[in-house]
């Protein structure tokens, strides 16, 4: 009985929204106020390379963001593809979201939003790049989902092997 009640709330819940509400893509608004402390964000990103200096034939500075359960985002990504880019000098940071990545996103979101906002001050107002890695490269494109303001200041989003729907080794791993 309980059930047939709550599978009636929920349907006449779900008839009496309004889904031609419009106010949710809106790109003329800042986004929510980020809810992490700031000082727990002062001190983000990590940054190699003067980001006051970025080359003006350079794409703007780099922002690599880990992929889920990586230690940092300076392990991750510093092997080969920052190597280069020290030659380069090409300013580039890091932004390690809390819990490895395994915590809430929209508490990544608001380290990648700051990070992202940081860059481009510090960087002279040159756009952002972002590189994310596994999960976490679907972190930046949530970052850029609701908190619009940052869009105009990300010059290119790449994403390697993403997880936007998912993964199948994941649900295979459970009983």
């Amino acid at each position: 009985m309980l059930l047939v009640i709550l599978s009636i709330f929920i349907i006449k819940t779900a008839n009496s929204l309004n889904c031609s509400d419009s106010t949710s893509t809106l790109v003329d608004w800042p986004g929510t106020l980020l809810s992490v402390p700031a000082d727990s964000l002062t001190k983000l990103p990590k940054c190699a390379g003067d980001l006051t200096r970025v080359i003006s034939n350079h794409a703007g500075p780099i922002l690599f963001v880990p992929g889920t359960g990586a230690k940092s985002a300076i392990a991750q990504f510093s092997r080969g593809r920052t190597l280069e880019l020290n030659k380069l000098d090409w300013p580039h940071c890091f932004v390690d979201p809390p819990d490895y990545g395994f915590g809430d996103i929209q508490i990544s979101g608001e380290y990648i939003a700051f990070s992202i906002r940081t860059m481009y001050e510090c960087a002279n107002r040159h756009r952002v790049n972002t590189i994310g890695h596994s999960q976490d490269g679907m972190t930046p494109r949530w970052a850029l989902r609701f908190w619009p303001d940052i869009r105009s200041l990300v010059n290119n989003m790449i994403d390697l092997v993403p997880v936007y729907h998912g993964i199948e080794t994941i649900t295979a791993s459970y009983p």
